[in-house]
C-alpha cells in the first residue's frame, strides 16, 4: 500500500532563528537601526542663563563704580587747592586762659606752647570741578580768632560752600592751636578728630559729632571744675596720670568701656548691656569730693588708660 508522503509546515522548514535583544525586551521588528531620544537641553540653558545674568550686571556695577571713582579722584587731584595761615594772639592776663573752638569740617589738634600767647596754625581745603571754582571756594572759608578779654581766644570757622554739589561736605579746615599747658577747653567739632596732648585741664568741655576724641594730660583736682567729653559716632580715649583723683561717669549706647586697672578704683558700678555699657567710680584716693569727669558716646569705645 502506498503510503502517502508527509506533508511538512512550511513554517517547520524555515530555519530558526535566534532572539534578537529587541525581541526578548519586546520591540517591535521596523527594519530600522533605533534612533536615540533626543535630550532636551533648554533647561541647561535656562540654569546657566540664572547664573550668567546676575554676574553679568555685578561685573557692569563694578566697571562702572570703578570708573566712577577713577574719574571723581582725577577731579579731586585737578581741583583741590589749600592755603595754610597762621594767627597769633597775645595774652595780658595771668588768669588761666580760656579757648573756645567751633570747627564744621576738620581735624582739631591742641598742644602746650607759650604761657603768653595762643598760636593758631591753619590750612583751609577745598574742592570743585575745576581749580577756579574751588579757588573761590576757598576763598569762601572764614576763619575768625577773636579776642573777646584778656584771657579768652575764640576759633570759629564756616565751611559752607557758595555752591551746593557733589561736593557739599569736602571744605574742611585742619587746625593746631598752641596754648599755655594750663587752660580751659570748650571745643565743638562736627566731622573730624579732636587730638588733645599734654594739657592741664582747668575744665573741659568737648564735643565731637563725627570723630574720634583723644585726650592725654591732667585734670585740675578742684572738685568745682567741670569736665566732659561727648562723641555721637566715634571712640573717646582718655589718658590720664597714675595718681589722679577723679570720678568717671562713662556711658557707651553702643560700645564697650575699658578702664585700666593700673588706677586705685573705688565705689565702682559697671553695667555690661547687649549692645552698650556703663561705667561708674573713683579713680585713685584723695580727701574731700573728686571732680567729674563725664564721658558719654553714641557709637563708639571709651578707654581711660594710666600715663
Amino acid at each position: 500500500m502506498d503510503s502517502e508522503p508527509i506533508m511538512q509546515d512550511s513554517d517547520s522548514e524555515k530555519p530558526k532563528r535566534g532572539l534578537s535583544e529587541e525581541e526578548i525586551t519586546g520591540a517591535p521588528e521596523t527594519g530600522y537601526a533605533p534612533v536615540p531620544a533626543r535630550r532636551r537641553r533648554w533647561p541647561y540653558y535656562l540654569i546657566a542663563g540664572c547664573f550668567l545674568v546676575p554676574c553679568l550686571c555685578c561685573m557692569l556695577v563694578i566697571c562702572l563704580l570703578a570708573a566712577t571713582g577713577v574719574g571723581f579722584a582725577a577731579v579731586l587731584s585737578n581741583s583741590e587747592v589749600t592755603q595754610s595761615h597762621t594767627e597769633t594772639v597775645t595774652l595780658t592776663s595771668n588768669a588761666v586762659p580760656t579757648l573756645t573752638v567751633s570747627n564744621p569740617v576738620g581735624a582739631v589738634t591742641i598742644r602746650p606752647g607759650n604761657d603768653n600767647e595762643v598760636v593758631v596754625q591753619y590750612t583751609k581745603k577745598a574742592y570743585g570741578l575745576t581749580k577756579g571754582r574751588a579757588t573761590a571756594e576757598l576763598d569762601n572759608i572764614q576763619v575768625d580768632v577773636q579776642q573777646p578779654a584778656d584771657d579768652q581766644v575764640e576759633i570759629t570757622v564756616n565751611t559752607d560752600r557758595q555752591k551746593k554739589t557733589l561736593f557739599t561736605f569736602a571744605n574742611r579746615v585742619n587746625m593746631t592751636v598752641t596754648v599755655p599747658a594750663k587752660v580751659y577747653l570748650a571745643i565743638t567739632n562736627n566731622v573730624g578728630s579732636i587730638d588733645i596732648q599734654n594739657i592741664d585741664a582747668t575744665g573741659l568741655e568737648i564735643k565731637n559729632n563725627t570723630g574720634s576724641i583723644t585726650f592725654d594730660g591732667s585734670l585740675s583736682p578742684d572738685a568745682s571744675s567741670s569736665y566732659s567729653m561727648t562723641a555721637n559716632t566715634g571712640s573717646i580715649r582718655v589718658t590720664l596720670p597714675r595718681d589722679v583723683y577723679v570720678e568717671i561717669d562713662a556711658t557707651a549706647d553702643v560700645g564697650s568701656i575699658n578702664v585700666s586697672g593700673d588706677f586705685a578704683q573705688s565705689n565702682v558700678e559697671s553695667n555690661r548691656r547687649t549692645v552698650g555699657e556703663t561705667w561708674h567710680g573713683t579713680l585713685g584716693t584723695g580727701s574731700g569730693q573728686a571732680p567729674v569727669l563725664r564721658l558719654r558716646t553714641n557709637t563708639g569705645e571709651i578707654n581711660v588708660s594710666a600715663q
